[in-house]
């Protein structure tokens, strides 16, 4: 079976909303389409029964075996909790990154057992590091419901300059984002220039060079100059939420910018297709249900 997925986005500028600038809303559709299932006709059929082969009838012991499979409590299988694409790594002693859902405080401890790393954590899901050969003993601890394979960020378009937004007539006028905060979330910061002074918040799995989430920043602080700069680096929807939770304990952030896609993370219509609250679209409303503009980039795709 097929299926086709069509997906549109739209967005706006985070920095320009930091200087005062008006700001449109993002939106999301999804239109998913099957094709009928086909239909198969045996050919050659004449209508005629074919002659029936008689079946003995089962023994004593066979019943009695057939009975006994029948009354065992059925119990899930351990292996139906981790995720098929996790297969290949459980023959490897190498750290693995995962998600894990199910009863958070049991989680973490079934992943500290393993020998793994808790790295993010929200509501009933987490984000860790784990020993691939130790996934299947993970998957199958007490409080684990899913064990999978995390998604990740597809890095998107950054800007084209002050000049081109008009951002200097606003900085002109001395709109510079002055005492506002703006959180920045991504997948990698490396270096930034000196004089821009940030905070940054990690959750990646491993230290990283990467200069996108560099950029990013260096393009916020080019359109405000003076805003108060946040940086929190994340490659799960999970830690995207546990970032935002953390902007929202610490107070007083207007605007988060988000230069990243999820693809298959929801449903992508804009709501939280995730039904445990642990999307990227559940991390956006919540931002904004809390008096945040959240933005995130569509894209050059």
């Amino acid at each position: 079976m097929t299926r086709r997925l069509l997906l549109v986005m739209v967005s706006c500028a985070a920095a320009c909303v930091a200087l005062g600038s008006p700001a449109g809303a993002s939106h999301t559709t999804t239109i998913s389409q099957r094709p009928a299932p086909a239909t198969t006709v045996a050919a050659g059929h004449t209508g005629s029964r074919l002659p029936r082969t008689p079946h003995p009838a089962p023994s004593a012991a066979q019943l009695a075996a057939l009975r006994s499979v029948a009354q065992r409590p059925h119990v899930a299988a351990p292996a139906t909790r981790l995720s098929p694409e996790l297969a290949s790594a459980t023959r490897s002693a190498t750290s693995v990154e995962v998600d894990v859902t199910g009863d958070s405080g049991a989680s973490a401890a079934a992943v500290r057992a393993v020998g793994g790393r808790v790295r993010a954590s929200v509501k009933g899901a987490l984000t860790a590091t784990v020993p691939g050969n130790r996934l299947a003993a993970l998957a199958a601890s007490a409080g684990v419901n899913r064990v999978a394979k995390p998604i990740h960020p597809t890095e998107q378009a950054i800007s084209e300059g002050v000049g081109l937004s008009n951002a200097t007539a606003w900085q002109t006028a001395g709109f510079t984002g002055k005492n506002v905060k703006v959180a920045i979330i991504d997948a990698a910061f490396g270096s930034l220039p000196s004089g821009i002074a940030v905070h940054e918040t990690d959750y990646c799995a491993q230290p990283t060079s990467d200069q996108h989430g560099s950029a990013v920043a260096e393009i916020v602080h080019e359109m405000a100059p003076d805003a108060q700069l946040y940086l929190y680096c994340v490659d799960t929807p999970v830690e995207v939420n546990t970032a935002e939770q953390a902007i929202l304990a610490l107070g007083g952030v207007k605007v988060i910018s988000m230069s990243l896609g999820w693809d298959g993370d929801s449903r992508g219509d804009g709501t939280d297709g995730s039904g445990d609250g642990t999307s990227v679209a559940h991390a956006i409303q919540d931002a904004r249900q809390h008096g945040i503009l959240f933005v995130d980039a569509a894209g050059n795709s």
